[in-house]
């Protein structure tokens, strides 16, 4: 699934659990540094990629600065690229390494490019991961202490709705936002299909739910991106944070953000689509446009739930003009 986590750090260990789900609960400000001097991440020995990959560099955990009385949480992340800043936030059942080389090479080009474990997986240690707007205030959190100002966000199905989320708390943590293949909830969003039940799945292998991400007619793509995952060091999802993050996302799809409050979103949002997504079909996408003063919508043709995994060179030429404001 594609909800991440937060941890208590310590230099040798990589937690890899997750919190239990209570109901999302009411906004909350993201946490972010109180003075101006920023935590100092610590590097993962052994998490280099080789080969192609190299450019993503090492893991890095980062403890977040946080309100007396909370406990402290770390987050894992990569940053690499040069430029303004892009922040990718995974979706559920994902890690940080699941986006794809191309997607990240082209960002890389012309951005310095933040991605990172949520909550509970990965990299990340155990932490507030409770419900989506926690999510959202973990991110915030890591926004501020990496020192990023007005990153662009970008974030995938659960990853997405966390953007959003972090956008109505705090749009000083948001320059503009760009949801693939997500909902807003609530009435807005259309019934999960039986499919959706892999992704909430500790048993499922990362083969079946690659059938999910992508369309049936796919399968090259399908294979490209299996291979893809092999070239990196493991960062997997354990059983509890599967079933924690299937947890939120369906108290989330219950509750939803508001038609009005996403009418007085003011940052620009740019939603994709891929049009044979069972999970968050291009209705989701539709329903978020219409409801954000400005919002622009993007269809990848045959493309399934891992549609910003798909993006072909004039796709993402469009969505980096997007991002360039």
């Amino acid at each position: 699934m594609l909800v991440g986590a937060l941890a208590l750090v310590t230099a040798a260990a990589c937690a890899c659990t997750s919190s239990g789900g209570n109901s999302q609960g009411s906004h909350h400000r993201p946490v972010t540094p109180t003075t101006t001097t920023l935590p100092v991440p610590l590097t993962l020995a052994g998490t280099t990629p080789a080969g192609q990959l190299a450019f993503l560099g090492p893991v890095m955990r980062v403890t977040l600065p946080t309100a007396s009385g909370r406990a402290a949480v770390t987050i894992g992340y990569r940053q690499f690229g040069s430029g303004r800043d892009v922040v990718l936030i995974p979706g559920e059942d994902a890690t940080l390494s699941w986006w794809s080389p191309s997607l990240l090479t082209a960002l890389a080009s012309s951005h310095r490019v933040t991605i990172f474990d949520l909550p509970g997986t990965g990299f990340s240690g155990p932490g507030a991961g409770a419900s989506v707007a926690s999510l959202a205030e973990a991110t915030g959190g890591l926004i501020g202490a990496l020192g990023l100002t007005h990153p662009e966000l970008v974030g995938w199905g659960l990853g997405g709705e966390i953007a959003l989320d972090l956008a109505l708390m705090h749009a000083a943590d948001a320059g503009s936002i760009v949801l693939a293949d997500t909902c807003a909830g609530g009435a807005l969003s259309a019934p999960l299909p039986p499919s959706a039940a892999l992704l909430a799945s500790p048993e499922a292998t990362l083969t079946e739910l690659s059938s999910v991400v992508f369309g049936s007619a796919q399968a090259r793509a399908r294979s490209s991106w299996l291979r893809e995952m092999d070239l990196e060091p493991p960062d997997n999802m354990v059983a509890s944070a599967v079933s924690a993050e299937a947890a939120v996302q369906q108290r989330f799809l219950a509750t939803g953000i508001p038609v009005s409050a996403l009418a007085k979103l003011r940052v620009r949002v740019l939603a994709i689509a891929g049009t044979a997504d069972a999970l968050f079909p291009p209705v989701d996408a539709s329903a978020i446009v219409t409801a954000v003063r400005g919002a622009r919508e993007m269809l990848i043709a045959g493309a399934g739930y891992g549609a910003i995994l798909q993006l072909d060179p004039a796709h993402l030429s469009s969505l980096e003009q997007f991002l360039a404001g």
